[in-house]
This record gives structure tokens, C-alpha cells and sequence, in this order.
């Protein structure tokens, strides 16, 4: 996989008919990866900082510090760098078509707990005609060590933050259970 040009983006924007404010937005705020087959991968630049950190408050509110600022901030980036751990053969990751765009923009399949899930996603995306094709070894490490990359930036981001605008965070108690 390779970055894509932010000229070759525009164009496959352009391409999909986005207004062109969104197309601004659009490689402003995701950077593009491409496979060797030409499909292609967005990953978002900066997924956001959560500065309110609730706790319920049956127990002690924490102490607030940079470790659990980062740890509740992992929610982030885990919810947007989905690496791809262990897998089988009979449950390979696999290329999806993103919904609403052309068919060259996927997304990868990665986590589904249950082999038989699994089989009623294959089937659903192969009825739907959204599945593409299967990832390759080297494409699992590629994605993964995008994935690494995203997340390493995504945690010195949140190390700045921290360090200029603690002031700024806060940890909260929320009614549970009431």
C-alpha cells in the first residue's frame, strides 16, 4: 500500500461527483492509502480529544494524571486504527466497498468474534455486492503498520495536549444506576 497525492485524491473526490467544499474537508481531514490492485484505504488524520472524563460516581472519582488521560483517550483511536489481530484461513480479513461511494474506496473487515458471524457477514456483503477481495499476509502487516503509525501520532497529539492544556480536563462523576 501506498499514500496517495493529495492531486490524485482530488481527482478520485472529483470522480464520486463531492461538492468541492467537501472535497477540502475530505483531504483535510483523512489521508489515502491505495493497494497495488488500486483500491482504496482512508484513515482519519486526528481523531478527537475527549476532555471530560466521566467516572460513575458509585466509586471514587480518579486522580486526574497524563496515564489516565491517554487510557481513556484510547477509546479514540481504537474506535478509528482497527488493527488486525489474530485470524485464520477459514476467517480472513476481507475488503468491503464503503457504503454511499464508488468501488474503488474499502474498508477491511476485521473483527467478528464468531466463525459463524463471520459467515453471515461474508454472506451478507457477497449478496449486497460489497465485498471486494481478501487481504493479503502482506497487506495485514502493511494495514497493521499504518495502523501503528496513526496511533503513535495520535498518542504524542494527546501527550501535547496534555502537557499545554491540562487546565482544560476534567474528570467528572455521572449518575449510575439511579
Amino acid at each position: 500500500m501506498k499514500k496517495m497525492e493529495l492531486k490524485e485524491v482530488r481527482t478520485m473526490l472529483e470522480n464520486e461527483q463531492e461538492r468541492s467544499d467537501m472535497i477540502d474537508w475530505y483531504l483535510k481531514t483523512y489521508t489515502y492509502y491505495k493497494t497495488d490492485d488500486g483500491l482504496v484505504l482512508s484513515f482519519k488524520n486526528k481523531p478527537s480529544i475527549t476532555k471530560t472524563l466521566y467516572f460513575d460516581d458509585e466509586y471514587e472519582i480518579p486522580e486526574l494524571t497524563e496515564k489516565l488521560f491517554l487510557k481513556y483517550n484510547e477509546m479514540n483511536y481504537t474506535s478509528e486504527y482497527h488493527k488486525i489481530e489474530e485470524y485464520s484461513e477459514q476467517t480472513k480479513p476481507y475488503f468491503i466497498k464503503h457504503y454511499c461511494t464508488s468501488d474503488i474506496q474499502v474498508s477491511p473487515v476485521l473483527s467478528i468474534n464468531y466463525f459463524s458471524d463471520y459467515l453471515q457477514d461474508l454472506e451478507y456483503n457477497n449478496k449486497k455486492n460489497y465485498f471486494k477481495r481478501y487481504l493479503t499476509n502482506e497487506e495485514v502487516q502493511e494495514y497493521n503498520k499504518i495502523c501503528d503509525e496513526f496511533i503513535n501520532n495520535y498518542i504524542e497529539r494527546l501527550k501535547k495536549y496534555f502537557k499545554k492544556y491540562s487546565q482544560n480536563v476534567h474528570v467528572c462523576g455521572y449518575w449510575a444506576n439511579r
